[in-house]
This record gives structure tokens, C-alpha cells and sequence, in this order.
């Protein structure tokens, strides 16, 4: 969890400054940051409002406190990993296609796009952690990344972006698992994060270091051989 702080001085009223504040949907006109937003219900604890900041996926804030003329808080879930792709400069949108393995869709850039699907895992763990997408939900393509979350207790969580296709192989560390006909689970595509794909990850997959490659390319491809391994260790 991160907090931000941020002072101003003006020679403006308390209740002018409390009226902008109270007056949701008219936010967009003196904060350049937001392209728009909508309330629900009054300004008082317990109300939702709804905003879109420029280049940036929707976020839904709670109002907590409200205190006219003095003060007032909300509370605020934002998707990890959609921002993330914002602060490096990418544009995100909500993806229109149902049920496909797509969570949004990123633009870079030079216009190109991206469909992302998210998952996430926790260490310590019991057990190894495994994650997987059903083959059918994820194409192996040059256009398709998988962004991974990693929680750890008492720390900010760490990022990663896998491509799914590296040159034009499936990225080395994704294990392609083909249960056969009358199995009970689908064919699918699992990373096992055991200790050294932790670290190949680490190593060669940090989220700022892939969008920064993706930033630019050219053609789509990852193709500089000292960033991207094709062997898994």
C-alpha cells in the first residue's frame, strides 16, 4: 500500500474551494488529469464516485470522511497492473471481447496494441505457486502478455510481463500442458514458480524493462538476445 500528500497555498474561501470539491462531475474542468467523472448519490460518507483519469482505466472511490468547509477522504482500489501500464506511458482500455482471457488492452506509444491478462500469486507459500491460462483463452502471439502480481507480506508487490510469443516460439517459460481427451482439465499453458523461474523472471522479466522493450520495437517482436532468453533455467 502507498500514500501520496500533496499542499497548496491560495487566497481562496474555505467554502469556494469546499464547493469545488463537493461539485464531483466538475472535476474534469480544473484538474487536467481527469477526463471525467460521475457521482453517486450526495457528497457524504458512504457515497461512490466514479473517475477517469486521462489515458487511464476507470476507478471507482468511496468517500470515508466529510467534514464541509474542513475536510474529506475516499478510498480508492486501483488495478495494479493497469496503472502500471499507465505511469510507463502507455494508454488502457477496457477489452470489449467477452470471455476470451482478455482482462484490457494496452496501446503504446506508436499505436500498437497489446491484449493482457492478469494473474496473481503469494509468497511465502505452503507450496510452489502455479498459475495457468486455458490454451484456448491464450493465443501464443506476439500481441498477447501475461502481467503476473506478485504479493509478498509486508512488501510492496513485485511486477512482470511475459510475452506469450518470443521471436515466433512460445515464451520458454510457459509449460505447455496437454491433458488429452477425457481429462478432466482443458489443455493449458502454466508457469510453476519455482526458485529459479523466480529468478529468471527477476532477471529478465521485470514489467518496467518488458514495456520499455515494447515502447521500442519495431515489428511487434522482441528480439534483442541479451534481454529476452529462450531457455528456461
Amino acid at each position: 500500500m502507498w500514500t501520496a500528500e500533496h499542499t497548496i497555498a491560495t487566497n481562496a474561501s474555505k467554502e469556494s474551494v469546499w464547493k469545488m470539491w463537493a461539485d464531483v462531475e466538475n472535476w474534469p474542468k480544473w484538474d487536467k488529469g481527469v477526463e471525467w467523472c460521475r457521482m453517486d448519490g450526495e457528497f457524504k460518507v458512504g457515497s461512490t464516485y466514479t473517475l477517469k483519469p486521462v489515458g487511464g482505466p476507470e476507478a471507482k472511490a468511496q468517500i470515508t470522511d466529510c467534514q464541509p468547509l474542513k475536510r474529506f477522504a475516499d478510498i480508492t482500489n486501483l488495478p495494479l497492473a493497469k496503472m502500471e501500464f499507465v505511469l510507463l506511458g502507455c494508454d488502457v482500455f477496457t477489452s470489449e471481447v467477452d470471455d476470451h482471457g482478455i482482462d484490457f488492452v494496452v496501446r503504446t506509444r506508436d499505436a500498437r496494441h497489446f491484449d493482457v491478462q492478469v494473474k496473481s500469486f503469494r509468497l511465502p507459500s505452503k507450496s510452489t505457486p502455479y498459475i495457468f491460462v486455458p490454451k484456448d483463452r491464450f493465443d501464443i502471439s506476439q500481441s498477447r502478455l501475461l502481467a503476473l502480481v506478485q504479493f509478498v507480506n509486508g512488501e510492496d508487490p513485485n511486477l512482470f510481463l511475459l510475452p506469450a510469443a518470443v521471436r515466433t516460439i512460445p515464451n520458454p517459460l510457459l509449460e505447455s500442458r496437454d491433458y488429452g481427451e477425457g481429462k478432466q482439465s482443458p489443455p493449458e499453458w502454466g508457469l510453476t514458480l519455482s526458485k529459479r523461474k523466480l529468478e529468471a523472471l527477476a532477471q529478465h522479466w521485470r514489467f518496467e524493462s518488458v514495456v520499455a522493450a515494447l515502447q521500442g520495437i519495431a515489428d511487434g517482436c522482441l528480439d534483442n538476445e541479451s534481454a529476452i532468453p529462450l531457455t528456461v533455467l
